[in-house]
């Protein structure tokens, strides 16, 4: 099997980066089923490869004379929006993705760009009150007579969703302001969120599904977060449903103000070494000792270098703890394509046998080995 890269339209469910384009009603009229994504962009890919989770330290450290240095912000509030914001400034530069996958250390250069765009992201003060305004709005119209306020259940389905709408169909990423508290105390702002639209698909029931990058979810499940709602009845509380990784529910969002930045400072000097990171897969479960089954891993290209499949040093998946060990009924596994930076490969079909006794599975990184051609090794091992 060659190596694959999914464009982002399939995650919808359809064949094409672009998906059907249709009408939909807000207001609750009829529905006309509708999809599209911004081409080429997969969240497990072009997002960062690390998690927003950050120890207690500050955002920047500036020498103020005569107090000398002051610590200012606290990294453990979360980077969310700094993180959205970095994935769109890389995306729309044509960059290759970023290919940490370890939190950047405080003050490192990438830290610091992360640090920046996280207060881009909040567009003070215009952004700021925006939140606040409508973290202590109700969820749904209020007021009497001929004066009405509108809910943030309006305000997202009327007023926003058509504005991500339109970033999506132009081919653009849209990031979201997610508002997940409702009450006046501003000290509650930390508890809201930010994520990044790249797809969506409105059905015939009129209900909206949004494929989001949320910098709280890791890479192997980053393709699968999603939020939901009804498009129908935007004057009333209108539940949405999600698995976006934060506690407890989402009331509405709104897409915030973006500039673009230029991210080419992040962009190595030095050709980057043979890096992986592996995404998904395995074979079926349960499995009973002896029985052989059919079973694939899927990796993604994170260094600078093409893997190769032929050649005198081709890459290779490689058994470890020991390493080569045949535990499981194979020590090596070739590429089945020559795989590009940044790019994905699904390893040829398998069929490793589980071994009597049952060796134990250990979780870690994956990493490479030069001798004899360069090497990415899983660390599904024997012990």
């Amino acid at each position: 099997m060659a190596a694959d890269v999914l464009a982002a339209g399939e995650l919808m469910g359809y064949h094409s980066a672009v998906g059907r384009r249709g009408g939909v009603d807000a207001r609750g009229g009829d529905a006309i089923a509708t999809s599209n994504a911004v081409p080429g962009f997969r969240a497990s890919v072009d997002g960062l490869h690390f998690t927003n989770s950050w120890p207690k330290e500050p955002y920047i450290v500036v020498n103020v004379p005569p107090l000398g240095n002051v610590a200012i912000g606290d990294a453990s509030n979360g980077l969310c929006g700094g993180m959205v914001y970095t994935v769109i400034d890389v995306f729309t530069a044509g960059l290759a993705p970023i290919p940490d996958t370890t939190n950047p250390a405080q003050g490192s250069a990438l830290f610091n760009y992360l640090v920046s765009r996280l207060f881009a992201s909040f567009d003070i003060p215009g952004g700021v009150l925006k939140y606040y305004d409508w973290m202590n709005t109700p969820d749904h119209d209020t007021g009497v007579w001929f004066v009405t306020r509108r809910g943030v259940a309006w305000h997202t389905i009327v007023e926003e969703w058509p504005r991500v709408k339109a970033d999506i169909d132009a081919g653009m990423l849209s990031p979201l302001g997610l508002v997940t508290v409702y009450t006046t105390d501003p000290t509650m702002m930390g508890h809201n969120h930010q994520v990044l639209a790249y797809a969506y698909e409105v059905d015939d029931a009129n209900r909206l599904t949004l494929r989001v990058y949320d910098p709280n979810t890791a890479p192997p499940g980053a393709d699968d977060v999603q939020l939901s709602l009804d498009l129908s009845n935007p004057s009333h509380t209108t539940p949405i449903t999600h698995n976006v990784d934060i506690t407890g529910s989402i009331r509405g969002f709104f897409r915030t103000t973006y500039a673009f930045s230029n991210p080419a400072s992040l962009e190595p000097t030095t050709p980057l070494p043979s890096n992986a990171l592996f995404v998904g897969g395995g074979v079926p479960s349960p499995l009973t000792p002896g029985q052989i089954a059919p079973g694939a891993m899927v990796f993604q290209n994170l260094g600078g270098t093409t893997w190769t499949a032929t050649g005198a040093n081709p890459f290779r998946l490689g058994s470890q703890n020991p390493q080569d060990n045949s535990t499981w009924g194979f020590n090596r596994v070739d590429v089945p394509g020559d795989v590009a930076p940044a790019t994905r490969s699904r390893s040829a079909s398998t069929s490793p046998h589980l071994p009597v006794p049952p060796p134990t599975i250990s979780s870690g990184a994956w990493s490479k080995k030069a001798s004899r051609g360069s090497r990415i090794r899983p660390t599904i091992s024997s012990r």
